[in-house]
């Protein structure tokens, strides 16, 4: 009959029990870390562009619908671009207060800014500066 050491089974069970509550709580904590960093309400929906202003002071009007940007409630965006045959974009999107950041094919980040109660977005990056609207 085989010698076993009783203390070194208890601490074999307890370190799988330590374990074990360790692999539970993870996922539990990165839970309460998304939750506390909502995203802003007031960005959800889809937003109209309605003009593109460059550094030179360039700017160039859009009809509704022309160029729309959805911004979903599970950090995921969608951009349907201004040219008719222009296939739509997608990724995921941050926001770390006032500065949005778009990953996707392409990253993009802009500072952006609600106007007239909510229904006028501007996002600004070095050279242009894109204001978007919606009813």
């Amino acid at each position: 009959m085989p010698l076993t050491n009783p203390g070194r089974a208890f601490n074999a069970g307890v370190k799988r029990k330590i374990l074990l509550a360790l692999v539970c709580a993870c996922p539990l904590a990165l839970g309460l870390a998304k939750a506390s960093d909502e995203l802003p309400q007031e960005l959800i929906g889809i937003w109209d562009y309605t003009s593109l202003t460059i550094s030179s002071g360039a700017t160039v009007h859009f009809k509704p619908g022309q160029w729309t940007l959805k911004l979903n409630a599970d950090a995921t965006w969608v951009m349907q671009g201004p040219t008719p045959n222009a296939k739509p974009v997608n990724g995921t999107y941050e926001v770390h207060g006032s500065k949005l950041k778009m990953n996707g094919d392409n990253d993009l980040e802009y500072h952006f800014s609600l106007k007239r109660d909510g229904k006028v977005l501007e996002l600004k990056d070095k050279g242009s500066k894109i204001s978007a609207s919606r009813e």
